[in-house]
């Protein structure tokens, strides 16, 4: 059975990480505003919310929703893999945007929603209607990836069984949803009733840091050595302890905040 970090570890370690992240994200601001490094820092800033959300759940012994979360940050890693392969970040974008817009404009036509609704919601659809009626000539094509397939071809079916499929049975009501909750409000059991779930923070960090190695790899950036040097570091953290990704940080942190951490990639 592997022995997972003490619980304060993975808190210092995900601190850590929410900075490291940072930094990056800022690095992306720096270097222009195409699809694919919008698309990318979004994914990423949007997995080191969810890996924060899920240790604040973990406190509250809130086991179920952490899976989860955990299950939403193996979504968008494998939605960035697919993306990337396919390039198909432009057509995801102009999917997305003709998506959300018909959802508001429904909302907007409702007379018993439309009422209720702040008129901040809205704000912007008439300036985006030319967009979307362009887009809609268009007719884009996109549909979600299988994430099975996606994680066999990124070697990463462990996650994918023990952590997507796994959490997708929380997500979905079973039989047996909230026995653990009920037992635990009611106090009418005297015996623990969760086991041991560390598993859920330590393979939720894993996700988020292969999350950003996936979009570095994929963006039209160049990294520096560092940065790459501190993601193999925290991977070690996780499988054996070890705190060198912290003299890692601390190194980048020396570089001062007017270091480049990524350059544009010349074309050839």
């Amino acid at each position: 059975m592997k022995q997972y970090q003490p619980i304060e570890s993975y808190k210092k370690a995900i601190e850590i990480l929410d900075i490291f992240t940072t930094i990056i994200l800022f690095s992306f601001t720096k270097h222009g505003i195409e699809v694919k490094e919008i698309i990318i820092r979004n994914f990423i800033a949007r997995a080191i919310v969810a890996l924060k959300g899920i240790l604040k759940l973990y406190e509250m012994d809130n086991y179920h929703d952490c899976w989860v979360l955990h299950r939403c940050i193996l979504d968008r890693l494998f939605h960035l893999r697919a993306l990337a392969v396919d390039n198909q970040f432009e057509i995801f974008e102009k999917w997305s945007f003709k998506k959300q817009y018909e959802f508001k404009n429904k909302v907007r036509s409702d007379p018993d929603l439309k009422e209720r609704v702040s008129s901040d919601y809205f704000k912007g659809m008439d300036k985006k209607r030319e967009r979307y009626n362009n887009i809609c000539k268009e007719r884009p094509h996109w549909k979600r990836p299988n994430p099975e397939a996606v994680a066999k071809n990124m070697e990463l079916m462990s996650l994918y069984k023990y952590g997507y499929d796994y959490a997708s049975t929380l997500v979905h009501p079973m039989a047996n949803d909230g026995e653990a909750d009920f037992l635990r409000q009611t106090k009418l059991s005297t015996e623990e009733v969760f086991t041991d779930q560390r598993v859920v923070i330590n393979n939720s960090c894993l996700a988020v840091v292969v999350l950003i190695q996936e979009g570095l790899n994929t963006s039209n950036l160049l990294w520096r050595g560092i940065v790459y040097d501190f993601l193999d570091n925290f991977r070690s953290f996780l499988t054996s302890g070890s705190k060198e990704y912290q003299l890692t940080f601390y190194k980048i942190g020396k570089l001062g905040p007017d270091v480049d951490f990524c350059k544009k990639r010349t074309k050839d």
